[in-house]
């Protein structure tokens, strides 16, 4: 027979699993995105738009 505290332990390890792995994912998630950002820094008609705005918000910022 299981105990409450050995059934509540359970739950716990099980739920800490889910979480390990929701990270996992996130995190490999984030490195695609990351990738892709630095892949779009690369064209020209981005980078121009980065420029201009940080050059907009420079001239607000005087």
């Amino acid at each position: 027979m299981i105990t409450a505290i050995e059934q509540e332990r359970r739950e716990h390890e099980e739920i800490q699993k889910r979480m390990i792995a929701v990270a996992k994912r996130m995190l490999a998630s984030k490195r695609e995105l990351q990738q892709e950002i630095r892949e779009d820094m690369k064209k020209p008609e981005i980078r121009e738009a980065i420029d201009e705005l940080k050059k907009r918000n420079a001239e607000r910022s005087k």
